[in-house]
């Protein structure tokens, strides 16, 4: 027999409530993991602002190639021959580093969520989800749903107006796929469908019938207030 949807008032309000906070969250810890590994890098004054990481001042690698190239700037500009060993050497290494800078934001949310899911199957017999409203349940159902970056990602590239190009300033795993050579609307497609995999059993194995309707309602609904909130008044006046 199917269970009754019934929507659960006190339900809604606890999980609108994490909805707002897991909004939160996935920013500040996605940008978090790209502002640890620039520091890991060098990179010592880098700082999260509230939408986004700035390095700050150019870490060592980046100043030694500057001041080789200021050193043999008129070479560089006259297209003189000279030892530029070290300098391409440099130069690779600062690609490197960037890339592992930008590719930590998408990883750690993408683990991190990877990690909820594989914890809602492994504890999945512990929690008593559809009897009860079990608090650790729910965190690791939102951790799960971290992979819903990128379907929207996936979304986004196909409502694109340039049909799904994206320009070289666009989101970190178009950076990630140029560094890689790979074809961003394909790695944008398999990563975008492994999301829907995982958020679709997530709703349809781990939320049980009689939440179903409470949850996702909450979910919509925490997830406009909470990017509303953070995006358009705490985050400006927090980490301006």
């Amino acid at each position: 027999l199917m269970q009754p949807i019934i929507f659960q008032k006190k339900l809604f309000v606890c999980l609108l409530l994490g909805s707002i906070t897991f909004v939160i969250f996935g920013v500040l810890s996605h940008e978090s993991a790209h502002c640890l590994v620039a520091r890991y890098l060098g990179f010592k004054n880098a700082r999260i602002h509230y939408d986004f990481t700035d390095p700050g001042r150019l870490n060592n690698t980046i100043l030694r190639e500057k001041e080789i190239e200021q050193q043999y700037s008129y070479e560089i500009a006259n297209h003189l021959p000279f030892d530029n060993q070290e300098l391409n050497t440099l130069k690779r290494q600062a690609k490197r580093e960037y890339f592992l800078m930008i590719v930590a934001g998408p990883l750690e949310t993408l683990v991190v969520g990877t990690i909820g899911f594989i914890l809602l199957i492994l504890y999945r017999k512990r929690f008593s989800a559809c009897e009860n409203l079990n608090y650790g349940y729910w965190v690791l159902v939102f951790l799960s749903f971290l992979w819903l970056r990128p379907i929207f990602s996936l979304v986004a590239e196909i409502n694109s107006p340039s049909g799904g190009i994206m320009p070289r300033g666009g989101p970190d795993e178009f950076k990630v796929a140029d560094y890689l050579g790979l074809d961003y609307a394909i790695l944008n497609l398999i990563t975008g469908i492994v999301g829907i995999v995982i958020i679709c059993i997530v709703i349809f194995k781990f939320v049980a019938a009689s939440q179903r309707v409470t949850f996702l309602s909450a979910l919509l609904s925490g997830c406009f207030i909470g990017y509303w909130l953070w995006f358009g008044i705490l985050g400006p006046r927090l980490l301006p």
